[in-house]
């Protein structure tokens, strides 16, 4: 099976590595089309100064929602001079390894760095296939695999997540906090109906100089049915 690497320009990444978090290389994977039975082994030079006691975890960059985000598909050790992918490491959590082509991001962390794992299940109680598990306030994520299953990542301390039904929009949710590296946590996530919510009015709550005969515009959360709207369901009242 022909395979081709190259290294990818990491400026074209930097704005979605999460806080605390580091872009080291960029490499763009192609497989011809194939998807590999067991985890390939990625491997980059050994940067100079590395510090050997920081984490490191491989991405692979995706889209959903209009967004780039990060699924972790490895976590990475120094061997001589080179930092190379391994799926091994972490006791008990099987994550997904390099099996087919895209971009895969190695990632250094300045913190110890845990693993979330679990079942998401929808409205009527089964696994929920396709919806969105994200960490809030970060671009890591995962999409859940036809068992309803998925893995993230968080630094060490308090973490939250979410799921996300990416037809319904309803959602739920599950936190907690991370101790040490390589810490790995369960929490199901049970979806549940979910209303959309308010997330932006033009002109703005105290705003001056409006035009009281320009429009008024209120933004969801999601899109809302034409039918919802009617007399009644939006009021306007005086300040």
């Amino acid at each position: 099976m022909p395979v081709e690497t190259s290294t990818a320009n990491t400026t074209d990444f930097e704005s979605i590595i999460p806080t605390d978090m580091a872009l080291m290389r960029a490499v763009n994977i192609d497989l011809s089309g194939e998807v590999l039975t067991a985890s390939a082994e990625l491997s980059i030079p050994l940067p100079d100064g590395f510090n050997s006691s920081n984490p490191v975890i491989v991405a692979r960059l995706f889209e959903a929602d209009g967004k780039r985000l990060l699924e972790i598909v490895a976590t990475a050790n120094v061997t001589g001079g080179l930092i190379t992918s391994q799926t091994t490491d972490v006791a008990g959590l099987a994550l997904p390894g390099i099996v087919k082509s895209g971009t895969y991001l190695f990632i250094e962390t300045v913190r110890a760095v845990g693993f979330i794992r679990g079942t998401v299940s929808g409205l009527d109680g089964a696994v929920k296939e396709g919806a969105l598990v994200r960490v809030a306030a970060s671009t890591i994520a995962d999409i859940s695999n036809v068992g309803g299953t998925y893995i993230v990542a968080a630094l060490s301390g308090p973490w939250s997540a979410s799921a996300i039904n990416r037809t319904t929009r309803n959602r739920g949710s599950a936190s907690g906090t991370l101790s040490t590296n390589n810490e790995v946590q369960t929490h199901n996530i049970n979806i549940t109906s979910t209303p959309p919510v308010v997330v932006s009015i033009s002109p703005t709550n105290g705003a001056t100089g409006a035009d009281d005969k320009g429009q008024i515009v209120v933004t969801f959360s999601e899109p809302i049915s034409k039918g919802s709207a009617t007399d009644g369901a939006i009021t306007l009242t005086n300040a």
